[in-house]
């Protein structure tokens, strides 16, 4: 099965180098009226809760205009989504956050987001409202509070797509093409741990974790799923062959660099 098939089957079911520069700013003082959830809030979590965050594809100068990534993840499984954004705007994010909903193979619940402008705005607070979506965010400058996404940040946007400037359609057009494979791959071929628990025994941490499991076998795990789409999901699973799927997201890479600003 081609990579295109494959990621066309996969979103069909909906059931309903050098560190980035932080451009995010703090939002205005509509966030009041937006509840904070701390790293604690996410304690047994079901699918449907999701982390959100932007990436910038600025090459660390965050001066004119570069591309973002518009990254989400799923507290409970890991599933992650990301699709690029031309620039960063409250509008933009939403329309990005509307084709994500359509990604993830279980309805979205809830939305958490740092204090950044482009969320904590009326035009995403008003939608999450309409949907009858959670809408939380972190802590201002508390990272722990986004640990599950910043997490993904690295392991996903910037381990695939890395530090350097993107600009412009084509750049994006590239970059697009990058996450509709690379979302396959991670979900349904990178495994992660969770922690379970963790005890302080003077200055020694011990953590637990549980056995290593993908997004989507957490997916089919938890239960949630009508049959029909658990069964789809397999069968996606089973069409992919993970080291051609790899070798393509590599080609994907070197046509995305080859159009760096």
């Amino acid at each position: 099965m081609s990579t295109t098939t494959a990621e066309r089957l996969l979103s069909s079911h909906h059931p309903s180098g050098p560190r980035g520069l932080s451009t995010t700013q703090a939002g205005p003082l509509l966030k009041q009226q937006i509840p904070i959830r701390t790293f604690h809030g996410w304690d047994n979590a079901q699918p449907g809760f999701l982390e959100a965050d932007l990436v910038a594809h600025n090459g660390g100068d965050s001066e004119g205009c570069s591309l973002y990534t518009f990254s989400l993840t799923d507290v409970a499984t890991g599933w992650t989504e990301c699709l690029p954004l031309l620039y960063k705007s409250p509008e933009a994010v939403l329309a990005a956050f509307q084709q994500a909903r359509m990604l993830f193979p279980f309805p979205i619940l809830g939305l958490d987001t740092d204090n950044g402008s482009e969320f904590l705005n009326e035009t995403l607070m008003r939608y999450c409202e309409t949907e009858q979506i959670t809408f939380t965010r972190g802590r201002p400058r508390l990272k722990d509070d986004q640990c599950y996404i910043e997490q993904k940040n690295r392991a996903v946007v910037r381990q695939f797509v890395g530090f350097a400037r993107f600009a412009g359609y084509q750049a994006f057009r590239q970059l697009r093409e990058l996450y509709r494979a690379l979302r396959l791959y991670v979900n349904c071929f990178q495994p992660s741990m969770k922690l379970l628990s963790k005890q302080r025994e003077g200055e020694t941490v011990h953590r637990v974790y549980d056995p290593a499991k993908t997004p989507l076998q957490r997916v089919m795990l938890s239960g949630i799923l009508p049959t029909v789409v658990q069964h789809h999901l397999h069968e996606v699973a089973q069409a992919l062959d993970p080291l051609r799927l790899l070798r393509h997201l590599e080609d994907l890479q070197r046509a995305l660099w080859r159009v760096m600003a």
